[in-house]
């Protein structure tokens, strides 16, 4: 997950960077990584950790801690709530379509690049703020106070994913949200 690179000074956020998890999910999906690095210098088990950036798409979570933004917001605008936005709405993310991540695993999977305990970025390489999106799919906004242990902004540097896996995203964040944000009538709220 991103989330292991918790804040950083600088951005793109890039695997070499020291892991600062502010929270304990983060922090889960960094020991994770850890575990598979050594489990491949000390037993010879191949494995490669993949860092999702915010994945949103078709059949995402709706419910939980670490659903993203885009998920709550389709949520309440079929139940017509309000966006409810933690803290000023200028928190920006880098989002991944579901389709994009599942070609980067499919990728790393038949690589005989990786499989040395090596971490990679699946994002997209773009940041877009949490108002942006709310503007995407109108109506009242809410603001909340602001959720405690998450990063300010986070954006992928993807380029080791591209060089040892030769992925790079193929859904244009616009293109991914507007086909959530065309919310059916039909559409259930669960």
């Amino acid at each position: 997950s991103s989330s292991a690179y918790g804040d950083q000074p600088e951005l793109p956020l890039h695997p070499d960077m020291p892991a600062n998890p502010l929270n304990p999910y983060a922090l889960q999906k960094y020991v994770g990584e850890k575990f598979c690095e050594q489990f491949f210098r000390f037993y010879g088990l191949e494995t490669v950790s993949l860092r999702y950036f915010n994945v949103y798409g078709p059949r995402m979570a709706t419910e939980g801690s670490y659903v993203t933004v885009i998920s709550i917001f389709k949520r309440q605008k079929l139940a017509g709530q309000p966006l409810t936005i933690a803290g000023d709405g200028e928190q920006s993310r880098d989002f991944t379509h579901i389709s994009d991540v599942v070609r980067a695993n499919m990728l790393a999977m038949e690589s005989p690049n990786v499989g040395h305990g090596e971490v990679l970025n699946v994002g997209a390489g773009e940041q877009h703020t949490v108002n942006e999106i709310a503007d995407a799919f109108g109506g009242e906004r809410q603001y909340i106070p602001a959720r405690k242990g998450e990063a300010r902004h986070t954006r992928a540097d993807n380029t080791l994913t591209r060089q040892l896996i030769d992925w790079q995203p193929r859904v244009a964040f616009v293109d991914g949200l507007n086909r959530l944000t065309e919310v059916s009538e039909h559409e259930p709220t669960a």
